[in-house]
């Protein structure tokens, strides 16, 4: 005899699926509810936590290892700070954003990296290049663990399908490449929009949502709270947690602001907020970011398509196109049909909000993007999805014979990862030589010097002692904002600026010992970015010069061809390959083509020139 099924028994099997899976079969289309004790069971992960973190863990161990600094802030405004405060003894480069009366960025996101590597310098004496690789493989961690719960909470909300393809297109991006390893607020602030994707799609954790938005605002980048505007309202109107939110806000606030505040009055000397002075200098102040330059509209289109491929354009089209879905299969299936139309613009929401606000700025650079990317790979996710669910009604359900609708999921992202990695491989080929000047070439000269040092010790123990004691003159020109920081740069050279065409406001040092260094006015900085001549070093002082030459420049004055110089000579082994973007062929250095990217590309020369002896 046959059991009849009871309401009850169909409701506990349709909790246990995942929530708007998409797409299922035609017919099993209606939204189920997830109730406390669906949750209780966790649905199968098509793809399981330890194999998500292995994919995204490998891939951000190749960005800890083979990308490069892309962006001078990186070099002069973290790592160069969080140098000085593991060495002080030694040099290092100061902002004029560092200097106590302006106080713009925050010690307290340094000091959250410094914690780390300070046993690890001075008990295990671990060598600065490598407490630098140390650090990025430890960032490539944290950034993989938050990467893996933002998949698991999307299988478990949206399905396996949607939350597979936000794993690779996630894992495989140029822009996670770039981002993933980068010791820059706006990256903190990428691994925080992974844990706020995680927390806020699961109903028991979203106040570690509100921390999340709480910690990268005050402790990384402030403009981060935009990122938090979707996820407080939704909090408010449609859960109806006002009081929760208001609790978890003030707590929030509390921990992160107290550490934030006691950081920066310790370094500073004075009772400041440098997240609130950073907003104050931007939106407020009558100087601003357009000061370091504007760019149109078309910058972030193009490099978002660079970044991202073919998912940019999926990310742009995913709410227009999953609300259209929606509505075809209302009308189609009728009344019983349950759309996600609505919960879908809720959890898109926080992308096209981040896109308006820094698509309207004058002001734009790469890294202002990160902290969106999770919810670039998560609306690709979402429209690719949304096409095979009506690919299956329109097509699959009338032509038989026609490709399963898994077939063009596999297609997307076979092409998306091609393109991904044929774009990152062209980075580290056409730029990398830029980085490779100083992780590689530096070091093998001080060596030679050091065989050098050896080999004349018996001849002539006085001059060994002077080759001991005073350090070379590296010097930086025109070059000086691909700088690879003193982490990289061997004991034996100490670096410094010349004059070149560039005529605005250069780093200067740090003066002494922290904190005393940094509440100095010893340095003249300034907010204008005008130009201060005190930061330069005579060329007739440098012993070595890291230069980038171009058969397509013509020499100046002060940016000379010093390889043709009488004075200098290009030390062997230390020439490096740097792609001329402006005369390669645009099609041949988008993507990397073996042949074609040799070929049709035009490269310059980044070199280590040594002063000849006289």
């Amino acid at each position: 005899m046959t059991r009849k099924t009871s309401k009850s028994d169909q409701q506990s099997k349709t909790d246990q699926k995942p929530e708007f899976q998409l797409p299922p079969t035609i017919k099993t289309q209606n939204v189920p509810n997830t109730s406390q004790n669906s949750q209780n069971i966790p649905p199968q992960l098509p793809i399981t936590r330890q194999s998500a973190l292995i994919i995204f863990l490998t891939c951000n161990l190749f960005s800890a290892i083979f990308s490069y600094i892309t962006d001078c802030d990186e070099s002069f405004n973290y790592w160069e700070p969080l140098h000085h405060v593991l060495f002080p003894k030694q040099e290092s480069f100061q902002t004029w954003e560092y200097a106590s009366q302006y106080a713009l960025r925050s010690w307290a996101y340094l000091g959250m990296h410094a914690q780390v590597l300070f046993i690890h310098a001075h008990y295990l004496k671990l060598g600065k290049s490598v407490l630098f690789q140390f650090l990025k493989c430890g960032m490539a961690l944290i950034c993989s663990i938050s990467q893996t719960n933002a998949y698991a909470s999307i299988s478990t909300r949206f399905g396996g399908n949607i939350g597979k393809t936000f794993l690779f297109i996630s894992a495989f991006s140029t822009g996670s490449f770039i981002s993933s390893t980068a010791f820059l607020p706006s990256s903190f602030c990428m691994y925080c929009s992974y844990g706020i994707l995680s927390c806020w799609l699961n109903s028991k954790m979203q106040s570690g949502a509100v921390f999340l938005v709480g910690m990268g605002a005050i402790m990384g980048w402030p403009f981060f709270g935009a990122m938090g505007v979707p996820v407080l309202l939704d909090i408010v109107f449609r859960q109806k947690k006002f009081v929760k939110l208001v609790v978890w806000t003030l707590q929030a606030g509390a921990i992160f602001g107290s550490v934030t505040f006691l950081a920066d009055w310790y370094f500073y000397g004075r009772m400041t907020l440098s997240p609130l002075n950073i907003v104050i200098y931007n939106v407020f102040g009558d100087k601003g970011p357009d000061l370091y330059g504007v760019e149109p509209l078309s910058f972030y289109l193009k490099n978002l398509f660079l970044n991202w491929n073919i998912a940019s354009i999926c990310a742009y089209l995913s709410l227009p196109t999953v609300t259209l879905v929606e509505y075809i299969f209302s009308r189609r299936i009728g009344p019983t049909y349950r759309s996600a139309a609505t919960i879908f613009t809720i959890y898109l929401s926080p992308l096209y909000l981040w896109l308006l606000i820094f698509f309207t700025q004058p002001h734009k650079e790469e890294r202002f993007l990160f902290p969106v990317y999770p919810f670039i790979a998560f609306a690709a996710a979402v429209f690719v999805s949304s096409c095979q669910k009506i690919y299956k009604l329109v097509i699959e359900e009338n032509f038989a014979k026609m490709p399963r609708n898994k077939i063009w999921n596999q297609l997307f992202l076979v092409v998306f990862c091609g393109l991904s990695v044929s774009r990152s491989v062209l980075l580290v080929l056409g730029y990398g030589g830029g980085m490779s000047v100083y992780s590689t070439s530096l070091f093998q000269v001080a060596d030679r010097l050091e065989m050098v040092k050896m080999n004349g010790s018996d001849e002539d123990d006085e001059t060994s002692e002077d080759l001991q004691v005073k350090p070379y003159n590296l010097c930086l020109g025109k070059e000086w904002h691909r700088f690879g920081t003193h982490f990289l740069v061997p004991e034996k050279f100490q670096v410094h600026l010349i004059e070149s065409e560039f005529r605005a406001q250069l780093p200067a040092k740090f003066v002494g010992f922290w904190p005393a260094s940094v509440q100095s006015r010893q340095n003249t900085f300034n907010d204008d970015n005008l130009q201060d001549m005190s930061r330069y070093l005579a060329i007739e002082n440098c012993d070595f010069l890291i230069e980038k030459e171009s058969k397509f420049e013509e020499s100046s004055v002060l940016q000379p061809k010093y390889s043709e110089s009488d004075d200098w000579e290009v030390v062997d082994g230390t020439v490096w390959r740097f792609l001329n973007a402006e005369k390669s062929k645009w099609w041949a250095r988008v993507f990397y083509i073996p042949g074609v990217f040799e070929k049709f590309c035009e490269f310059d020369e980044v070199m280590l020139l040594m002063r000849k002896s006289n």
